[in-house]
């Protein structure tokens, strides 16, 4: 199972664990597996399984996965453990810190909303959050929240 997984990702990413771990590497292994989906379900499902759990098996990934194509579930599992030292195993309903990556989440919809033209980035924070309790909200643009940066410098 674990000679699937291709070196290059065994390198970089041996201390990637939980959700962020389902976000990031199975967009990258759904890619290097070339089934297609629509016809072969099954197998891919099974590719899947294995390239995950031969993750799990290298302690390289603790978490959970669904992947899912027009609404059918191609692969479920909760894998690892959520506390190591007791050896308590994840299952459905363990929290799993994600640290920053909530605002990536944020800005893929903004940017989302902005090609479909229903936001704008340099429309001021006011048009959207008419009562915020600060003055400057007039200035201060969608475009510096997703840059962190003042309106004093732009």
């Amino acid at each position: 199972m674990v000679s699937i997984i291709p070196n290059f990702l065994r390198n970089r990413c041996r201390n990637v664990v939980g959700i962020l771990t389902v976000v990031c590497i199975p967009s990258i292994m759904l890619t290097l597996l070339p089934v297609n989906v629509n016809s072969q379900i099954n197998t891919k499902g099974q590719e899947i399984s294995q390239l995950v759990e031969g993750f799990a098996e290298l302690d390289m990934f603790s978490g959970t996965v669904l992947v899912a194509k027009n609404g059918q579930v191609i692969y479920e599992a909760v894998l690892g453990q959520a506390d190591k030292d007791y050896g308590i195993p994840n299952d459905l309903h363990t929290r799993f810190n994600i640290g920053s990556i909530g605002k990536t989440f944020t800005a893929v919809a903004v940017m989302q909303l902005v090609q479909s033209g229903q936001l704008n980035l340099s429309d001021p924070l006011s048009k959207y959050l008419p009562d915020a309790p600060f003055p400057e909200k007039d200035r201060i643009t969608i475009h510096h929240l997703l840059t962190h940066t003042s309106f004093a410098t732009s």
